[in-house]
């Protein structure tokens, strides 16, 4: 029989684990009679002999984890399974084992690659229980070029527009980020953040429009002690379109505007000849320098024109963000 303890034998000093040998001796004056042998196994739950280690490799090399438990019975089995740091579960890897004492199981891992890094867990099991140990296996590795993403965008600030260049690179560790101009001098950095998951580091820079001149270049440099890499990139303010529809509205001037490049518009300015019903000729022009991107539908009505009754007005106007105009409307 298979127990999981033994209260009905406390008394003999039995001590687990282990196998027994019983036997019913029948004893008479004149005769001693032995049954059978019987034997009787002291169960135990899967016990570690020692457990896997946290390990730290370079990509590119080998690697062995292992761990070891004690014989008991009934039989321990193990096996490895692997979960990385964004999954949801866990697989198995390498080969089961039931080696006898002294049982050991052995994970070999060859040219190991970043996608290798995460949780693995030596499980041992048997007839009445389970039990589990992990270890943390980081794959060290150098930035590369295709690594590191750069943005760059155009934002209104305080009626400033400014441009803010995000650096991105993916390293473990984590790599040191720095953004340089195109006389490779350090830009100081308004913000970074770290993302521990990923190993994934951003570092932001902010720049007054008029500090970036034509065919500026920037230089993102991320480097960690496996090697450095580097990534340019050139700041392009694109000019927005025309203005693409004019008209009235609650007897006033109003203009609207689609694309406005990559730059919020700073200032639209229109140009209009009025037909009086006199037949007399009178043109006006008016600039505006305040629009905020903010204008619902980036429609603009201008407040200090006020059309004229009977009257017909022929119209153009123009966009402009921070380095460009836009060209006439239509």
């Amino acid at each position: 029989p298979l127990f999981r303890s033994q209260p009905l034998f406390d008394g003999l000093g039995l001590i687990l684990p282990d196998e027994y040998d019983f036997l019913c001796r029948a004893t008479s004056a004149s005769k001693t009679v032995d049954s059978p042998v019987f034997k009787f196994i002291l169960g135990r739950n899967p016990e570690f002999n020692s457990r896997p280690r946290n390990s730290t490799t370079t990509e590119g090399n080998d690697i062995t984890l292992h761990c070891s438990f004690l014989s008991v019975a009934p039989q321990t089995s193990s096996f490895w399974t692997f979960q990385t740091s964004e999954a949801a579960h866990s697989v198995r890897v390498g080969k089961p084992s039931t080696t006898p004492a002294p049982a050991e199981n052995i994970l070999s891992l060859k040219n190991v690659q970043r996608n290798e890094s995460g949780i693995y867990k030596c499980h041992l099991e048997n007839d009445l229980g389970k039990v589990t140990a992990s270890a943390i296996l980081t794959v060290n590795y150098a930035p590369s070029s295709d690594s590191i993403k750069i943005n760059v965008s155009f934002q209104l600030q305080d009626d400033i527009v400014v441009v803010i260049i995000k650096c991105m690179a993916e390293a473990v560790p984590a790599p040191n980020i720095t953004i340089l101009n195109e006389n490779r001098q350090t830009v100081p950095s308004s913000s970074h953040s770290l993302k521990t998951v990923s190993s994934t580091k951003t570092v932001t820079v902010r720049l007054d429009v008029d500090e970036v001149n034509a065919n500026s270049s920037y230089l993102c440099m991320a480097s960690n002690f496996l090697g450095m890499a580097e990534s340019n990139v050139t700041p392009v303010v694109v000019p927005p379109d025309p203005p693409h529809k004019i008209f009235e509205m609650s007897g006033r001037l109003c203009w609207e505007w689609g694309f406005d490049g990559n730059a919020p518009i700073i200032s639209s300015s229109v140009s209009c000849t009025a037909l009086l019903p006199t037949g007399c000729s009178n043109t006006f022009d008016r600039h505006h320098l305040t629009i905020k991107p903010q204008c619902a539908q980036k429609v603009y009505c201008e407040k200090e024109v006020e059309l004229l009754p009977s009257a017909n007005y022929s119209c153009r106007a123009r966009a402009k963000n921070k380095l460009f105009e836009s060209e006439e409307s239509q």
